[in-house]
């Protein structure tokens, strides 16, 4: 993937990225560091990248980092058309967080979901 004008943070390659997707987020030194992760997975698509990005939006933590991450995996999935994620998307669909709702429903598009 081409870096784009908004592409701003500090690059990561995949295993850093995978790395701090294992760490629990109160051991890492900043919140937002779930959210570079998945960003920076978006440039390497495969199948470590889909499975920690699925594991991501299968927890159950309120987290405010974490939930902004798990929207943001749901933008990545879709773009790397992983149409393995449509049942988590789905699932999604029935969240309190009305902005997880919103990028379930736009992944579910973008995989072309006829459910």
């Amino acid at each position: 993937m081409i870096k784009g004008p908004y592409d701003n943070l500090p690059a990561l390659t995949q295993k850093e990225a995978l790395d701090i997707l294992k760490t629990p987020i109160d051991k890492l030194k900043l919140s937002s560091d779930y959210y570079k992760a998945v960003f920076h997975l978006a440039k390497h698509p495969g199948l470590d990248t889909e499975e920690a990005l699925l594991k991501l939006l299968r927890s159950e933590s309120v987290d405010d980092s974490i939930k902004l991450a798990k929207r943001k995996s749901i933008e990545t999935l879709s773009l790397l058309g992983c149409d393995r994620a449509i049942p988590e998307f789905a699932k999604c669909l029935k969240s309190s967080d009305k902005y997880l709702v919103e990028n379930a429903a736009y992944g579910l598009y973008v995989l072309n979901c006829k459910d």
